[in-house]
């Protein structure tokens, strides 16, 4: 799973999940891996997700990840950006376990979670996933909740 993005200090970023649950982060303007969560879940990402500073009143821009797991979690990437000492005059990589950034853990799906989004639009304080187990979640970030399950016919594969 690969998405590109600009965060807050404006650098062009690669952010990778990996098949062994690794978040990767590579700056695009030194064309190297720039930070790496190593366990960022137990198994595969099998989605993410990236929602600007601008897009919410949270400081600093977050990543949601889907895990194989059957977790959703929620990332700071400042704060992974910022243990591994990367500013736009080094290339130094550095490496975090999965408790450094991380925001906020979901563990309510009950299989695989395929799909997660941010919302954009009135709710940007809100977060989505989908799961194997047939469920679709809606998320408040502020109050780290999950104020809405929909239980579905069939499961949710991407």
């Amino acid at each position: 799973m690969v998405r590109v993005c600009s965060n807050l200090q404006g650098q062009e970023l690669l952010i990778c999940g990996s098949k062994k649950g690794k978040i990767l982060i590579y700056s695009l303007a030194m064309g190297q891996l720039v930070a790496e969560v190593q366990n960022a879940h137990y198994l595969a990402i099998n989605d993410l997700d990236l929602s600007h500073a601008s897009d919410t009143a949270r400081q600093g821009d977050l990543i949601i990840t889907a895990g194989q797991d059957s977790k959703v979690k929620i990332w700071n990437l400042s704060a992974l950006l910022s243990q591994s000492n990367f500013s736009n005059d080094t290339s130094m990589l550095g490496s975090s376990n999965s408790q450094n950034g991380c925001y906020h853990e979901f563990s309510e799906h009950t299989a695989a979670v395929s799909s997660v989004k941010f919302s954009y639009g009135a709710s940007l304080d809100r977060a989505f996933s989908g799961s194997l187990d047939k469920t679709f979640k809606v998320y408040d970030l502020p109050s780290k909740l999950v104020i809405r399950t929909v239980q579905l016919s069939s499961q949710v594969l991407n």
